[in-house]
């Protein structure tokens, strides 16, 4: 609980810095795999706030809940890859972010062998079919990275303090980002009328 405080204030200051994020600095993202998040233009952003999202309190709400906890591996995943390429990332936040993914494919069951993008298509499509009530469909789309024991472990993936930890970091990380380019942004257009000012009083006027 002492951690719920920063952890509010680092992903509300992401949602209101988020809207100007395109603007300011080029993103550079691979797609994610079809149905990982809805349509948007920024789905690095939009990953980092579901993810946020699905692990406070350690993933507590994720508890019940196999095809949320599903979406939420798969979008972790996907920052995982692709956060480095699209914001700079300190290396405490790849430390964390590393530690992350480890600790949820533990969880799930996955093996290091399988790869990031294996891993997103096999969740999102057994989510999907979780949606339409197939199970056998589920275990099907999850047997790249681990069948029917990890559709067992998606319904409670226990504690995941690692991914936690890891999505506010980054978010942190990303709206101070965002809040000093906004400022040199502002100062950049200060200083451009401070000139025409002063040339404008040149001539007299």
């Amino acid at each position: 609980m002492k951690l719920l405080r920063p952890i509010n204030a680092a992903f509300l200051a992401l949602l209101a810095l988020g809207g100007c994020a395109e603007m300011m600095r080029p993103r550079v993202a691979a797609p994610p795999p079809a149905g990982l998040l809805p349509p948007m233009a920024d789905p690095v952003a939009g990953a980092l706030v579901a993810t946020s999202t699905a692990f406070i309190d350690q993933g507590v709400g994720l508890r019940g809940r196999p095809a949320e906890a599903a979406r939420a591996a798969a979008r972790l995943e996907y920052l995982v890859e692709q956060a480095p390429a699209w914001t700079p990332v300190s290396p405490a936040a790849e430390i964390a972010l590393a530690a992350a993914r480890a600790e949820l494919r533990a969880a799930a069951g996955v093996p290091d062998s399988v790869t990031p993008r294996q891993t997103m298509v096999a969740f999102v499509s057994a989510a999907d079919a979780l949606d339409r009530r197939n199970e056998g469909a589920a275990v099907a789309a999850l047997a790249p990275v681990g069948g029917e024991p990890t559709l067992r472990r998606l319904n409670d993936l226990g504690a995941l303090p690692n991914a936690e930890q890891a999505t506010m970091l980054l978010a942190r990380e990303v709206a101070r980002s965002e809040a000093e380019l906004r400022i040199g942004a502002i100062q950049d257009t200060g200083g451009q009328r401070s000139n025409v000012l002063t040339e404008g009083l040149g001539r007299g006027f």
